[in-house]
């Protein structure tokens, strides 16, 4: 039985784009997912600084916004954070929690994730949990164990129906190198088992490229991607959000 949710094509841009450059990229970007096929939503997650900016832009397109955090209080003091009421007032509708550079730089646990994607929940908005091992843990035949810890911890009391979690092999972010689609489809089926619900929506997330969001999409466990590098780029990204979808026999 086929899945109903739509593939979800996100764009992560992490620390890069003024409010010029968002304006800019979204002016070349539009016409090129005017006409995208309709079993698919594409999501962008500019900085906060261009957030405002790039919701304006893209009114009425259909395409998202996501943030690239969100903090699990609505306010209070916490110097540099954003709290969902803010992200709301600004039309965004998913947040990017747990990352493997908050993971890694802010030394960011699987219980702060956790809230983060509750309070996200919470506020009508839709987590991209992220989830994913390193180098190490994978050569040390680690990877299942760490992931199921991530997943278990990471998503204790969310809705697996407003929920959407990136498998992100650390090893693969950033350095050309892609998980295998056939690996990568393994990992993601294992995610959503441990899920336990057959329909949460589960991306690859790793140097994911025009030259391999194909053969990524074509897999049977793999409900879209979050895209890092490849999504700066209108063209480069537009052709992911278009890939091409298997001709049914």
């Amino acid at each position: 039985m086929p899945l109903v949710h739509k593939a979800v094509i996100a764009g992560n841009w992490k620390m890069h784009m003024t409010c010029a450059e968002a304006q800019a990229f979204a002016q070349a970007f539009l016409p090129l997912v005017a006409h995208l096929p309709t079993d698919r939503e594409v999501v962008l997650a500019p900085p906060f600084t261009a957030i405002a900016i790039l919701s304006e832009a893209l009114a009425g397109s259909g395409v998202a916004i996501s943030a690239q955090n969100v903090h699990w209080e609505e306010k209070g003091a916490y110097t540099g954070m954003i709290s969902a009421p803010m992200l709301l007032e600004h039309g965004v509708t998913h947040a990017i929690v747990g990352h493997s550079e908050p993971r890694k730089y802010y030394s960011e646990t699987d219980e702060q994730i956790n809230l983060r994607a509750r309070s996200a929940q919470a506020h009508d908005l839709i987590p991209i949990v992220c989830v994913g091992e390193s180098l190490d843990q994978r050569e040390a035949s680690e990877t299942e164990r760490v992931i199921h810890r991530q997943v278990e911890q990471g998503l204790e009391g969310l809705d697996p129906c407003r929920l959407i979690v990136a498998y992100e092999p650390i090893w693969a972010i950033g350095t050309g190198k892609t998980c295998a689609a056939s690996e990568a489809n393994r990992i993601c089926g294992l995610i959503r088992g441990w899920v336990g619900h057959p329909e949460v929506i589960v991306q690859y997330g790793g140097s994911v490229s025009p030259a391999t969001i194909d053969d990524l999409m074509v897999q049977s466990d793999i409900d879209g991607v979050l895209v890092g590098g490849a999504s700066l780029d209108p063209l480069s990204f537009g052709r992911i959000a278009n890939y091409q979808a298997p001709v049914q026999a």
